[in-house]
């Protein structure tokens, strides 16, 4: 029953990882000296968001249901800083802490937006 309400969160998951992980063959910076921020911010925005909807609907963990923004927020900023370290040994990749603080301020961003959609909640 978690998968199916969470599997969303783990594709999209997967999405970022492939994303964080693949050698980058050309630069975000060329659109921008923010652009790579912004699209780090929507990414784990929408991870947070998605994940908080998977938590809230689950039946099988009360605890995660009952604290859903908290263990989306904390399990995507974790989920982030691990992208970076790994990223310190990818080719074409380095640990960016800009990355880490856009990635949070996504996930804060992504539960204000969860709130903003399903007010009942």
């Amino acid at each position: 029953m978690f998968l199916k309400y969470n599997s969303y969160t783990v594709l999209w998951a997967m999405f970022i990882a492939l994303l964080s992980l693949s050698p980058r063959i050309g630069s975000a910076e060329n659109y921008g000296s923010h652009f790579d921020k912004i699209i780090h911010a929507i990414l784990y925005c929408f991870l947070v968001t998605i994940s908080m909807v998977g938590f809230k609907k689950q039946h099988s963990y009360y605890i995660l249901k009952s604290n859903a923004a908290l263990f989306a927020i904390s399990l995507s900023i974790v989920y982030g800083v691990l992208m970076e370290c790994i990223q310190h040994y990818i080719p074409g990749r380095a640990f960016d802490l800009y990355d880490i603080l856009s990635n949070s301020i996504g996930a804060l961003l992504g539960f204000g937006l969860f709130y903003l959609i399903y007010r009942k909640y």
